[in-house]
């Protein structure tokens, strides 16, 4: 199996395992130790449906990509938004990413034109970024 394939089929090795866990976990004695909170679903278990819409390299190094989510809305709870943005930077390998919900933020994230054009693409659509290991949501950023 190439790296190709072993990528396109880590979601559903990733399902697998999960289930499995908690299959023999449910079938484990009871126990007098105080219980360990179970980890966390693996991120592929937890990223909505996304579309990457731009992918460069950094000068510094790694890899920037612009997200489109389009079933995501930046009144959202933070960490809803946050949880979602580093499970797709990780599954997709980028060190940096910002968050859309429709593709005329991203355009007008990067076009003082179209945004002159458009004044509420931002305010509707700009989700966040996550950058040097912080999110900063949309409601930081100035209209």
């Amino acid at each position: 199996m190439g790296a190709r394939e072993l990528l396109r089929a880590l979601p559903e090795l990733t399902m697998r395992l999960l289930l499995l866990t908690l299959l023999l976990a449910s079938c484990a004695p009871p126990s007098d130790k105080a219980e360990v909170p179970p980890a966390p679903p693996a991120p592929s278990l937890l990223l909505p449906g996304y579309e990457v819409i731009d992918r460069v390299g950094v000068m510094r190094g790694g890899t920037y990509g612009d997200v489109l989510i389009p079933s995501f809305r930046p009144e959202m709870p933070r960490d809803s938004l946050e949880t979602a943005a580093r499970g797709i930077m990780a599954a997709e390998g980028f060190t940096e990413a910002g968050f859309y919900s429709h593709a005329d933020a991203q355009r007008a994230n990067f076009s003082e034109s179209f945004s002159r054009a458009h004044p509420d693409a931002m305010r509707t659509g700009y989700l966040g970024t996550l950058r040097q290991g912080v999110f900063t949501p949309s409601s930081y950023i100035e209209p």
